[in-house]
């Protein structure tokens, strides 16, 4: 290689029209592949048939994984998964996550996943069942969740509007 880079694209010429319009604003990868997140929908890369498969979802509030499984979010939807194996969509068994909209997420490791509803409320979801977060009390659900990452000291780091950034153990 001569060390620069050198994109390649990954639109197909026969890609459906809400991927032109769409924003991708969120990457996942897995060990299938990688997944382009947008409001309008998700895009699968496979990293083994080396092709895309294109999820039109409408209103996707928050794509994310637990362990290599992948979740999608979505206003007005039940929440569903996509089969790598299969390309398709389908819908998870999600428990409380039918009821509530993920807004946002962080994975706390291989098979936890630390997401947060449009009220400001957290829950470990384990891609079956949610539970909630211990470390949140309910004086700081006040606020909008604006982002949430996992540290590598496995505290998490949350800004909430109004309250800015907080440092939670976990």
């Amino acid at each position: 290689t001569d060390g620069l880079i050198h994109p390649t694209p990954l639109v197909p010429a026969d890609a459906p029209k809400w991927t032109q319009a769409a924003d991708f604003d969120q990457l996942i990868a897995t060990r299938d592949g990688v997944y382009f997140c947008s409001w309008n929908g998700i895009v699968f890369w496979s990293f083994r048939s080396q092709r895309n498969e294109c999820f039109e979802i409408p209103r996707v509030s928050c794509a994310f994984k637990v362990g290599d499984r992948v979740f999608a979010s979505a206003y007005g939807a039940t929440l569903r998964t996509i089969d790598p194996e299969t390309a398709t969509l389908e819908p998870a068994q999600g428990g409380a996550l039918d009821q509530q909209v993920v807004v946002r997420a962080t994975p706390l490791d291989g098979e936890r996943t630390l997401v947060a509803y449009g009220d400001g409320r957290l829950a470990v979801f384990n891609g079956r069942q949610t539970a909630p977060w211990a470390d949140w009390s309910s004086g700081y659900a006040k606020g909008r969740i604006t982002v949430m990452q996992h540290l590598v000291d496995g505290r998490v780091a949350i800004a909430v509007n109004g309250l800015g950034l907080l440092l939670c153990s976990g």
